[in-house]
């Protein structure tokens, strides 16, 4: 704020003859240019505008709405709405078909005044993709919960936010069990866990990690399962989430030593069929001749145990048959002085 001073005597006020100030100017209402960038913005707008006068007809409507309908603003002037409103400030969904395909809009209605009278004012908006980016991720959803796999959700720290039915009943915990807790809980307490070094490793650098690991079920039993953990990054980038497959593998893996063993050993006796036998003569032999040594075969058959089969019948001659390993053993820890081991003897049916 600037002064000037008029010339006065001595102990008299001093008055004032000019005040800088700042001037608001007051509104003012809105001009033929104004209206025209007002309108220019309505029609412009990605969002639907129709306003519906008392009768049911549009009066007036955007390019945007006009677009929803598959017509143009002068088209559809003058005709009637035809959808019911819901009430003011409350959303409605409704379907527009336009070339024999759907379109999913959200309206919103309001009251307003017009040039003519009351008139509802309707906000359209298009929201086809987003019911059918919802529609996809529901059905993605069930696929997850239905899927024979375990599949876990965890955050970039390891602790699970989502989990399927089949991890659940694979680990035998309950859904609330598990959520909001550390994965390591699954982890069977094997000592050090190469696996974990080798998972941390790879994640952080946007990679998948597939392996074998072996997890504690709930019961303290222990189960393997092919592992197949994927790191997941926002938008941004960043480290957020992995997405973990599971595929318990327990019975398969029990299932395959069941077929190694049978083709391996003596279904009656347990001792090494003909083709073991054969191959540990062999590494027996190899053993021998670098240590300048000699392997000695001993052949051992049951007397008249065809007689057996052929007067008492098979289930007899196998209820014989089955004893005979130990038997054998016992005679044999006997009558051999020298230490026995697996690398020494081998026995075969």
């Amino acid at each position: 704020m600037t002064s000037r001073a008029a010339s006065l005597p001595p102990h008299k006020v001093r008055v004032f003859s000019s005040w800088d100030r700042r001037i608001v100017p007051p509104p003012k209402t809105p001009d033929q240019d104004d209206q025209s960038l007002y309108q220019r913005i309505v029609e412009d707008s990605r969002e639907g505008l129709a306003v519906v006068d008392a009768g049911g007809h549009i009066v007036f409507c955007n390019r945007a709405a006009a677009a929803l309908f598959g017509s143009t603003p002068e088209d559809l002037g003058g005709r009637e709405f035809g959808f019911p409103y819901a009430h003011a400030g409350e959303t409605a969904s409704i379907e527009i078909f336009t070339g024999g395909h759907p379109t999913f809009v959200e309206m919103v209605a309001a009251p307003i005044a017009w040039v003519e009278g009351e008139a509802t004012i309707v906000h359209l908006r298009d929201v086809t993709r987003w019911r059918e980016a919802e529609a996809q991720l529901g059905m993605q959803a069930k696929a997850l919960e239905a899927t024979v796999n375990g599949i876990i959700i965890t955050t970039r720290d390891g602790v699970i936010s989502w989990a399927n039915p089949a991890f659940i009943k694979m680990a035998g915990f309950e859904i609330d069990e598990v959520v909001g807790k550390s994965a390591t809980m699954l982890k069977a307490d094997l000592g050090e866990d190469p696996v974990a070094d080798a998972v941390s490793h790879l994640t952080a650098m946007s990679e998948t990690w597939k392996g074998r690991v072996v997890n504690r079920h709930k019961d303290g039993s222990l189960y393997t399962a092919e592992q197949t953990t994927t790191p997941i990054r926002d938008a941004t980038g960043r480290l957020s989430h992995f997405v973990t497959v599971l595929e318990d593998i327990s019975d398969r893996l029990k299932a395959e030593d069941e077929l190694v063993r049978l083709s391996e050993y003596d279904v009656l006796t347990g001792l090494p069929n003909r083709s073991v036998f054969l191959d540990r003569l062999k590494l027996a032999i190899e053993r021998a001749a670098r240590a300048d040594a000699a392997v000695a075969v001993m052949v051992m058959d049951l007397d008249n145990f065809r007689s057996v089969n052929n007067t008492l019948g098979h289930d007899v001659g196998d209820a014989c048959c089955a004893p005979s390993r130990s038997a054998f053993r016992r005679s044999r820890a006997r009558q051999i002085p020298w230490p026995v081991s697996a690398e020494t003897t081998s026995e075969s049916c």
